[in-house]
């Protein structure tokens, strides 16, 4: 049985942070950052103190997303195919 932690998706600013008990760090600077449950803090941090880190963090997003974007449409048929495979009733 798996558990809930192995589906979980896992954010890409955890690439630049470690915890370390129950505080979480920065890679680069080794800076405490605040986290409550999300990555918030950690975008922010990135963003104010790493702007090439965050730069290219918002770079591999952006791929990530437009990548989820076309898996979606390919899934989808059309509505030709649709009407195709319709039983009648």
């Amino acid at each position: 049985m798996a558990t809930a932690n192995a589906t979980r998706k896992r954010s890409l600013a955890w690439d630049y942070f470690y915890k370390e008990e129950e505080s979480t760090f920065c890679e680069i600077c080794k800076e405490e950052v605040k986290t409550s449950g999300n990555t918030s803090n950690l975008f922010r941090h990135l963003q104010s103190n790493h702007k090439d880190e965050y730069t290219e963090l918002e770079k591999h997003r952006l791929e990530q997303a437009s990548q989820k974007k076309m898996k979606v449409a390919v899934k989808q048929p059309s509505l030709k195919e649709s009407f195709a495979t319709a039983q009648p009733y």
